[in-house]
């Protein structure tokens, strides 16, 4: 039996269920059964969930819980719970805390059958890198990472991630992250990372116009969020050559290789594509009608990859009014200042390399 003195008017006191509880007021003593209002000790009949770390939200149902003074995970006490009713109490677990029973305390103790599991809480240490674009890869390190269940960005989960060891996650940017921090979840509770981590947005290209160039010739591509690129490639061959000229702007060499299709630019953002490229191969001279002549005489070049922007040159001298008849022929007349020397022919694809040779004739 427990006696306290509520104030100089009043005691509470606590006796079991069936006792007599004898009463002296003023050296009066009155004797009535202990049924009214007794408090009753609390049972626990089951509790959800029955494992997880510091923090994690447990809710406990039995009887008589409405007035419970403590509730304890294997002896260590919680310092919040909230008491929903009579039936069920939502508890976190403390810090400190152990895998044992869950125990809670008013008008006795009562012990639950069942115990509950203590999983360490997950730690975050260092990420890789701390920006990145969407779907860059990057690796999380810490600790009691094993059964982690969730990483999310700012809030948005990601489907892609590989816990490798008990410290380190493998972790692929989502779409829809932004910038913020990395949060990983366990059965354990939730860790997140100390700084954010800044999402970077994806390079665009503009692509409504069809660009055409041949292999050495400098092309611009223009687009959005390109400072930073790393790589530029035509058809999958690298740029000879690339420069960043704003974060609107890139000048490429087009590559050796290279074919018609797509242009890529990768910057840490990400990747962007330009469909609409064109390559032109250089012109190949096969055979002229004639090797020699004066001013003024008609010849036709025969080769390939002849274009209605080729130009012809006789030893350095252009020819003014070219005639492609093809994209095999060329007619085109010996121009005034013409010397005996290499033909070159011109074209979006590059030049002829000037190992054909045209003997102009005096007269």
């Amino acid at each position: 039996m427990k006696v306290g003195r509520r104030n100089i008017h009043s005691w509470m006191v606590i006796v079991p269920v069936g006792a007599l509880v004898v009463c002296l007021f003023a050296f009066r003593s009155v004797l009535f059964p202990a049924d009214v209002a007794l408090t009753q000790p609390p049972t626990i009949s089951d509790f959800k969930p029955t494992l997880g770390g510091e923090g994690t939200v447990v809710r406990v149902r039995g009887t008589h819980l409405g007035e419970a003074v403590s509730v304890l995970f294997n002896g260590t006490p919680a310092l919040d719970f909230t008491v929903i009713s009579e039936s069920a109490i939502d508890v976190v677990v403390p810090r400190g805390a152990s895998t044992g029973s869950i125990s809670v305390k008013h008008g006795g103790q009562f012990r639950s059958a069942d115990t509950f599991t203590v999983k360490p809480k997950p730690t975050l240490k260092a990420v890789s890198m701390y920006s990145a674009g969407v779907r860059a890869t990057i690796t999380l390190t810490g600790t009691n990472l094993t059964d982690v269940k969730t990483v999310a960005f700012n809030g948005q989960p990601t489907r892609s991630f590989t816990v490798r060891s008990a410290t380190e996650i493998e972790v692929a940017v989502p779409v829809g992250a932004t910038t913020g921090k990395i949060t990983v979840t366990s059965s354990g509770g939730v860790a997140e990372t100390h700084d954010v981590f800044n999402v970077l947005p994806p390079p665009v290209l503009e692509s409504s116009s069809l660009i055409e160039s041949g292999v050495g010739a400098t092309v611009t591509l223009t687009g959005t969020n390109l400072t930073g690129a790393t790589e530029v490639a035509f058809g999958g061959v690298p740029a000879t050559s690339f420069a960043v000229v704003s974060p609107t702007s890139i000048s490429a060499v087009v590559p050796e290789g290279a074919t018609s299709g797509p242009i890529l630019v990768t910057t840490p953002g990400g990747r962007a594509t330009r469909p609409r490229f064109k390559l032109y191969e250089a012109p190949v001279i096969t055979s002229l009608s004639v090797k020699s002549g004066k001013v003024g005489t008609v010849v036709s070049i025969s080769g390939l990859n002849f274009s209605h922007g080729s130009t012809v040159s006789f030893n350095g001298a252009p020819a003014t009014t070219p005639t492609v008849a093809t994209f095999h022929i060329i007619r085109v007349a010996v121009p005034a200042g013409a010397t005996t020397g290499p033909l070159v022919v011109n074209g979006p694809g590059g030049a002829t390399p000037g190992d054909v040779i045209f003997i102009v004739l005096a007269g």
